[in-house]
């Protein structure tokens, strides 16, 4: 189903491509050489999932972030918030969807994307934007 619905998507925006990894984030975000231009964070709430919100995970997004990266989630848990924050995102608590009474809205700042370059390097030819977690088909 998530080919079907990703080829519809990507067959549908000229230029936009999509790649998939499947596994623990924690595993596949430091091996992908990319990256990101937005990110779509669905990985349940942190209590439930905490292995999704750690600081390593989070660490890891940023770092493969661009300057200016756009981020949003269903969750919109102080801890989420505050370590979203500490990695050099500017995050906004808006109202959510549905039942959802809030969300989360960020983006990378340009200031501390500048510090972790070194870090991780950047591409600036290719575009991306990445989803954790199942997503809404």
């Amino acid at each position: 189903v998530a080919e079907i619905v990703l080829g519809i998507v990507v067959g549908a925006i000229p230029g936009l491509t999509a790649t998939i990894h499947l596994g623990d984030a924690r595993e596949t975000l430091p091996v992908w050489r990319g990256q990101a231009d937005a990110w779509f964070l669905d990985g349940f709430a942190p209590a439930r999932n905490p292995a999704m919100w750690s600081d390593e995970v989070l660490r890891q997004i940023a770092v493969l972030s661009r300057p200016g990266t756009t981020l949003s989630t269903f969750s919109a848990a102080a801890p989420v918030r505050d370590a979203l924050t500490a990695h050099g995102f500017t995050v906004r608590k808006i109202p959510g969807f549905g039942r959802k009474r809030d969300m989360i809205s960020a983006h990378r700042d340009q200031r501390a994307h500048r510090c972790l370059i070194a870090i991780g390097g950047c591409d600036q030819t290719n575009r991306a934007a990445i989803q954790i977690g199942p997503g809404i088909l």
